[in-house]
C-alpha cells in the first residue's frame, strides 16, 4: 500500500504503535504514587522516544523519503493525541510533547536515511 512512494501502512502502524506505547507507559506512570507529577516530567522524553523509535521503524521499511515517513508517523501520532484531548484544558507540557512527537518522528526518519546510506555505501565499496 504505497502511493507516491510513501508506505502508508507502515506509517499508520508506526503511528498507532507509538501512540499505544505513550498511552501505555503514561498509564503505568499514573498508577505510581505521585504519578501525576512523575507523568509531567516523563511525558516529554516518552513522546520523543516513542515517535523516534517508531518513526525509525517506519522509515526503515521505505526505499525513499525516509524523513517524510518519520515525520508522518510523528504528525499522525500528534494528531491522534489532539483528537483524543479535544476540548480539554492541557498543561503546556502536553502541548510541547505533541510538537516534539513530530520532531522525534522526523529524527527517526533521518537516522533511518543515515543508516541506509551507510549500509548501501559499505555494500557498494567492498570488493567481491
Amino acid at each position: 500500500m504505497s502511493a507516491g512512494g510513501i508506505r502508508w501502512l507502515r506509517v499508520l502502524v508506526g503511528s498507532l504503535l507509538a501512540h499505544v506505547a505513550v498511552i501505555g507507559l503514561a498509564a503505568l506512570c499514573f498508577r505510581l504514587p505521585n504519578g501525576t507529577t512523575i507523568l509531567l516530567y516523563a511525558l516529554v522524553p516518552l513522546c520523543l522516544g516513542a515517535t523516534f523509535a517508531f518513526g525509525f521503524w517506519a522509515a526503515r521499511g521505505a526505499q525513499d523519503l525516509f524523513v517524510v515517513h518519520g515525520l508522518l508517523v510523528g504528525t499522525l501520532t500528534a494528531l491522534a493525541s489532539a483528537i483524543l484531548s479535544w476540548r480539554t484544558t492541557l498543561p503546556t507540557v502536553y502541548v510541547v510533547a505533541n510538537c516534539l512527537k513530530m520532531a522525534g518522528g522526523a529524527a527517526g526518519g533521518w537516522l533511518a536515511a543515515f543508516y541506509y546510506c551507510r549500509v548501501t555505501r559499505f555494500q557498494t565499496t567492498t570488493p567481491k
